[in-house]
């Protein structure tokens, strides 16, 4: 099959050394090496339905300047699975091999769920604020006091069952 798409994927400067460790002790250079591991995400199984818990990325903190380059070349079927891929994780796709490089395949991000969360925090928020008046010295009618402990209870409840959904 020809190889028609190259990717170019940047990393920091300790991340590069970490991959051309590797690939030397692999003999391979580290295109070789970056193409095989995107060819064993890919391999490995279908893209996980769920989102997992991200972890924090085992290398390069995010301010840490991307300053190596590494390029690998993909056939178009392995090219289009990855794009395919990446935009479920709602990342790039030099972002998303940046994961897979670091040892952190990402999960697909479920849209609805995540504007879900997202308002749910909001609410969580003001709740939070009103809480902290109320233990503040702020007196709230009895009433609402305890409208916010139940509201903030299901609030919490809910975001609890929207993250640990399938």
């Amino acid at each position: 099959m020809a190889r028609a798409h190259v990717i170019g994927v940047r990393l920091a400067a300790d991340e590069y050394a970490r991959l051309t460790a590797a690939a030397a002790a692999g003999s391979a250079r580290p295109g070789t090496l970056a193409r095989r591991l995107i060819r064993a995400q890919l391999a490995a199984a279908p893209a996980p339905a769920a989102p997992a818990v991200r972890q924090a990325p085992a290398a390069a903190a995010p301010g840490d300047p991307l300053v190596q380059t590494v390029a690998t070349r993909l056939t178009v079927a392995e090219y289009e699975d990855l794009r395919e891929r990446a935009k479920a994780a709602g990342l790039a796709v030099a972002a998303f091999l940046r994961q897979l490089l670091r040892g952190l395949p990402p999960a697909p991000r479920r849209p609805l769920t995540r504007s879900a969360i997202v308002a749910l925090n909001r609410v969580g928020n003001n709740l939070n604020q009103l809480t902290k008046l109320a233990h503040g010295g702020v007196l709230l009618p009895a009433d609402l006091f305890a409208a916010v402990r139940a509201v903030h209870h299901e609030v919490r409840a809910l975001r609890e069952a929207l993250e640990g959904e399938p």
